[in-house]
């Protein structure tokens, strides 16, 4: 079999897949297309398209990555498979879409070298101007997005790394939303969990939210903000070491990187409710603890934060979720199965 990719998708969403289909199907049945893909629009969406070709059979895929929960209807007439992470609970049950695959939420990860990246961006950049195709962006975003991946994303291996959690230390960091562009309680949840985490004794607390002045809400929530800068890496490893972690849907509800990366980071995970549909239930109390509301969240973190058996065991059903279901190889191979089945 061989893989061909629409080289115009967003690659620091894509990245996590494309590692999955090289995986899954061996790098050297994998490559970028160079003139297929015309009747897929790349303007305003963050999904990749791919082509499983099996002798003179061909199945098309799309994998959707963006935070609405909405279908793009040009790319599923495209497809034969239409793998989406952030799927409305009402389009999932209605049963109107019959290509649909809802998948686990991922995270961008680093997938090449320097050189490698630099390689991938201009040869793809070249075909796509070469053929005409439009781009979410400009040429130079299209290439600063694999120079970005490269230096600023981890390793799935990274984020795989045993590391044991501290009991007594708790690290949190995460940009004070901007209300301006959607009104949520984004910031009030996480400004809870951050000042009752500040006034647990024996525990130590780092992080914060991270915020420009302009932020409407920034004197608000000044008290909160942190100034170091922390580099990817550096997130990673204090997650990594942190006992409990906080997670919050993202922009327009969606299912955010941060539960990716807390599930395959294997964390004793506090959140508040999920809007969307998940592919895999996380069961509340097993793989996660579920806040019904504010008011439900110091609660949350006393039952965890002094059980250390409890807590150990939620970082030990988080990890087995995220490898028995999350993984990118096992994401394409849900994909797989049905594209060539009928994989439920």
């Amino acid at each position: 079999m061989k893989i061909l990719i629409d080289p115009r998708c967003m690659f620091n969403y894509a990245s996590f897949y494309i590692q999955g289909l090289y995986e899954f199907y061996g790098k050297n049945n994998v490559s970028f297309a160079k003139h297929e893909f015309k009747e897929v629009s790349y303007e305003y969406y963050r999904i990749m398209c791919y082509e499983i070709r099996d002798g003179q059979k061909i199945k098309r895929i799309v994998i959707d990555y963006q935070d609405f929960n909405t279908i793009v209807n040009d790319a599923y007439a495209w497809c034969d498979i239409y793998a989406k992470i952030n799927v409305s609970k009402e389009d999932y049950n209605s049963g109107k879409y019959s290509k649909l695959l809802c998948i686990p939420p991922g995270f961008g990860i680093k997938i090449y070298g320097l050189w490698g990246s630099c390689w991938q961006a201009l040869k793809n950049t070249f075909n796509i101007h070469k053929n005409g195709w439009n781009l979410y962006g400009t040429k130079s975003m299209y290439i600063r997005e694999y120079l970005s991946n490269w230096h600023s994303r981890a390793t799935l291996n990274t984020y795989l790394a045993e590391q044991r959690s501290f009991p007594n230390y708790i690290f949190f960091i995460s940009t004070l939303w901007d209300n301006r562009i959607q009104s949520t309680p984004t910031n009030q949840l996480r400004a809870k969990f951050i000042k009752i985490c500040k006034s647990l004794k024996n525990k130590h607390f780092e992080g914060g939210l991270f915020a420009k002045p302009t932020n409407p809400d920034y004197e608000k929530y000044n008290d909160l903000v942190f100034k170091q800068k922390y580099k990817h890496i550096d997130y990673i490893k204090s997650t990594q070491k942190s006992a409990i972690v906080f997670n919050v849907p993202s922009v327009l509800d969606c299912h955010g990187w941060k539960l990716g990366e807390f599930l395959a980071m294997g964390k004793a995970i506090i959140s508040m409710p999920l809007f969307n549909h998940l592919a895999f239930p996380l069961i509340d109390g097993t793989h996660i603890r579920f806040c019904q509301d504010e008011e439900d969240i110091e609660k949350a973190i006393l039952d965890i934060i002094y059980d250390e058996q409890k807590r150990e065991k939620m970082e030990q059903a988080a990890k087995k979720y995220f490898l028995d279901y999350a993984t990118p190889l096992k994401v394409i191979e849900q994909i797989h199965c049905k594209a060539l089945s009928d994989y439920p």
